[in-house]
């Protein structure tokens, strides 16, 4: 084979292995098309994510999962109701009742009212106590 020959077959697989105009023009389409789908895609989950932030916003009754602690309390305070439309409980009920009461708050993350005093928030600044300690 002469070097001119050689070169000749080069070139040809030179000139095979690159996409021609048309093969270009396809991928160029075909990505746009993807941008333009992915585009719209990624519109639409922005959408729906806003309409979730507000159904969150304008919801307070969102529904937490419940502790067993939080479900034995609940049990029993039900059954210690129920007692007491029969009559008065007795003072091991009445004991029972005020302690299942604090652990169904505290499982429920509401110390702000445990035997009789309140708590303070976190994270007050030293303007903020004095206020809260003045009105008292």
């Amino acid at each position: 084979m002469s070097e001119d020959s050689k070169l000749l077959n080069i070139a040809d697989v030179i000139s095979k292995s690159q996409p021609t105009k048309t093969q270009l023009e396809k991928k160029c389409f075909d990505l746009s098309r993807a941008l333009v789908d992915l585009n719209e895609t990624l519109n639409q989950k922005m959408a729906e994510i806003a309409h979730l932030k507000k159904l969150l916003e304008g919801s307070s009754n969102i529904v937490m999962p419940i502790t067993d602690e939080e479900e034995i309390a609940s049990i029993q305070l039900e059954k210690l109701k129920a007692k007491s439309r029969l009559g008065e409980l007795t003072l091991e009920e009445t004991k029972k009742y005020d302690l299942f009461v604090k652990n169904k708050r505290l499982s429920q993350g509401d110390v702000t009212n445990i035997n009789g005093v309140a708590a303070l928030p976190k994270g007050l600044d030293k303007g903020q106590l004095i206020k809260i300690a003045s009105k008292k």
